[in-house]
């Protein structure tokens, strides 16, 4: 055996060790205790460890516990969302196949009302057409008949012309021989001398005898006819001649009138690209893509390129602002178009139908309008609220530097007017009712000054140079400078976009090019 303090081999049964001198039992003794001591210390070790070891796994038990309950409370609430997605749309389904039923009816039925009135119109032109015919026929009678009566009258006429000539030479025949040669040859003395006139001399001059005869012979017989002296034949074969003519005056006439017409129809003729057929109370400017129609108070949206209605207007509004998700207001914010039916908001998709149900920002966007006074050269900015302040070139935000203003007499809430009062000290409140507006025009945001006279009744913000402008009822367009490019014969107009730009003709909506 070993000393259990120094190491070095003991005999057997030796109660001490012939080299460190320890007393081996107490030595094994206290070996033994603390040995027993680190095992004792090493169970415990041990159980602690155990037991945070049970703490911890406990501890994920009620981590894991919570976890999986909000997933199943998500997966629940998930669950439900989409339920009621997938009710709405298929109320939306639901509701545009009703819809899609009834347009069906009704352009079946304007169908069929378009086929009745076409057969109507095709019967209606049938007998127009037959009774032309029978009239037609009847004139051709009564031409024949006249022209048979004239030939009648004119074999009676050349009948008398023969006796008339026959009895001529019989008198003439009766005559004495001796005096027809010296008055022959008188004759041939005094005209021998004369020089011989040209074809065209004799043709013109026989031509205008024709002419003067022919109107003194008319100008007899209807001096005779107005004073009743001629038989009744006559009086209504010229009453019938004088309505020919009247008749043939009147054609006359109207085709010079429709002429007329037609060139000032080429005048005002428009060029549309898209022919006007949109039926709509206004069409309001949303982007550059789109634009909101506005139908019987309901709003949707239409293609500002092909004019095609791309969302039905079957909503309480459209607008452009921030929107967040249902789930979660905190997060994820956007700018988009929301349509709004009923207390809902719902966001569109790439196609613009409606798509998920959105919130809106509380704080609605406003649109900036900018107001420009005429005598002290400064702008009121603001929708409802306005502050005064000197143009600079930092407000310079759009294309191009020119604003609509409009020629405003400002009267606060409080009784201060803007041309003589000091209001540069905050904000105000306009008095309308008090307040005068005028018309429209532009100014430059970087100078204040004026560019283009407030002579227009509405005018818009320029767009790709241009400008819609509205002057005494007709609306048109105009560049910067001022200068009219397109005529001013539409009821409405909008701002241009890719070169085309809304315009209202005779109540329908269509789309125009402006270059």
């Amino acid at each position: 055996m070993k000393c259990p303090k120094c190491g070095q081999e003991v005999r057997e049964n030796a109660k001490f060790c012939s080299s460190c001198g320890v007393n081996l039992e107490e030595a094994l003794r206290e070996e033994e205790e603390k040995k027993r001591l680190e095992e004792v210390a090493r169970k415990a070790e041990e159980e602690r460890k155990a037991k945070e070891e049970a703490e911890r796994l406990e501890r994920e038990k009620v981590e894991a516990e919570a976890r999986a309950k909000a997933e199943a409370e998500r997966i629940e609430k998930e669950k439900a969302e989409a339920e009621a997605r997938a009710k709405a749309e298929a109320e939306r389904i639901e509701k545009e196949k009703a819809e899609a039923e009834a347009r069906a009816k009704a352009e079946a039925e304007r169908i069929e009302k378009e086929k009745a009135e076409a057969e109507a119109k095709a019967k209606e032109e049938a007998e127009k057409k037959k009774a032309v015919e029978e009239e037609n026929k009847r004139l051709q009678e009564i031409r024949e008949a006249e022209i048979k009566k004239a030939e009648e009258e004119r074999r009676i006429a050349e009948e008398e012309i023969k006796k008339r000539k026959a009895a001529e030479e019989e008198a003439k025949n009766k005559e004495e021989k001796p005096k027809e040669t010296p008055q022959k040859e008188e004759v041939k003395k005094e005209y021998k001398p004369k020089k011989k006139r040209g074809f065209f001399s004799r043709l013109f001059g026989t031509l205008i005898l024709i002419i003067v005869l022919f109107a003194a012979i008319v100008g007899g017989v209807y001096y005779l006819h107005t004073q009743e002296k001629l038989p009744e034949e006559v009086s209504d074969e010229i009453d019938d001649l004088i309505e020919k003519f009247n008749i043939v005056k009147d054609d006359f006439l109207d085709k010079i009138d429709n002429k007329k017409d037609d060139d000032e129809e080429e005048e005002d003729k428009i060029d549309w690209k898209v022919e006007p057929e949109i039926e709509a109370d206004d069409i309001i400017e949303l982007d550059d893509k789109v634009s909101i129609i506005k139908l019987d108070g309901s709003y949707g949206l239409v293609n500002n390129k092909t004019g095609k209605i791309v969302l039905d207007p079957d909503y309480d509004e459209i607008l452009y602002t921030t929107i967040y998700k249902v789930s979660d207001v905190s997060v994820n914010s956007k700018k988009s178009i929301v349509i709004k039916k009923g207390n809902k908001y719902y966001s569109v998709d790439s196609k613009y139908q409606k798509d998920d149900e959105v919130k809106i920002s509380e704080t609605k966007d406003e649109k900036v309008i900018y107001y420009y006074d005429h005598y002290d050269e400064v702008v009121y900015e603001g929708v409802n609220e306005f502050s005064k302040f000197i143009p600079s070139s930092s407000k310079i935000k759009d294309e191009s530097n020119l604003k609509v203003c409009t020629n405003l007499n400002i009267i606060t809430t409080d009784g201060k007017e803007a041309r003589s009062d000091d209001l540069t000290k905050g904000k105000f409140k306009i008095d309308m009712k008090k307040s005068d507006i005028y018309d429209k025009g532009y100014f430059d945001l970087n100078t204040g000054k004026l560019i283009i006279n407030c002579d227009y009744e509405d005018a818009y913000d320029f767009s790709e140079g241009y400008a819609a402008v509205k002057k005494e009822g007709k609306a048109g367009f105009i560049d910067g400078d001022g200068k009219t490019v397109v005529d001013f014969k539409f009821d409405e107009t909008r701002s241009v976009h890719d070169g085309l730009a809304w315009a209202k003709k005779d109540g329908k909506w269509g789309l125009i090019e402006v270059k």
